[in-house]
């Protein structure tokens, strides 16, 4: 059987053209988003947690979060402006920042400890490795894949009214090209932020 992890890196990078970005997926990333623009920047690399307490971004740019990737490889296609411009890579407060997406609206939670749902501008790619689990939230026959976070603060979060979450296993790898725009459900819990993320298609 074909290494998974190397099987996985090859399908990302031949989805991806020459104004694609891969980044490294597993790890703690951090952003920081210019509130005059609303252009998010994250961080290309893996960080801890003090490197992101420490960061300190050029103004106008304010660092937002930090979370730990739930995919196992990452890229994106293009510049959130469009397919005819190609990932845009920039030093923000000495780290290498990808420009990764720009809010569109933001609904706020409905109560306290529910989700804050953002309709996000971006060519986000995320890939998952086989012989693993994936968490799925399904709501209103659509789906919704993990982004950010782990399963070890879903018991603890509020979620949306009928939505249905359960797991996936992966018989081969699976390639997600998230659909632009995307639409987002973020918590901010005290363990960490948790993220699903989509529409998108289950793997067959």
């Amino acid at each position: 059987m074909p290494n998974s992890s190397s099987e996985l890196d090859r399908m990302l990078a031949n989805s991806l053209s020459e104004a694609g970005q891969i980044i490294q997926g597993t790890g703690r990333y951090m952003e920081a988003m210019d509130p005059l623009t609303r252009e998010t920047w994250m961080c290309i690399s893996p960080v801890t947690q003090n490197e992101f307490d420490t960061w300190t971004p050029e103004a106008p740019k304010q660092k937002t979060f930090t979370g730990i990737a739930a995919m196992d490889v990452a890229g994106f296609r293009h510049d959130p402006a469009g397919p005819e411009h190609s990932a845009q890579l920039k030093p923000i407060g000495g780290r290498t920042c990808l420009k990764v997406a720009v809010p569109n609206s933001v609904n706020a939670p409905e109560a306290r400890g529910h989700a804050i749902q953002i309709s996000v501008t971006k060519a986000h790619t995320i890939g998952f490795r086989s012989g693993r689990n994936v968490k799925i939230m399904t709501l209103n026959n659509q789906h919704f894949v993990e982004v950010v976070g782990n399963t070890e603060v879903d018991e603890q979060i509020c979620f949306p009214t009928d939505a249905v979450c359960h797991e996936i296993e992966l018989r081969q790898p699976w390639l997600v090209e998230l659909p632009n725009p995307t639409q987002a459900y973020f918590w901010f819990h005290k363990n960490g932020p948790r993220s699903f993320q989509g529409p998108i298609s289950l793997p067959i």
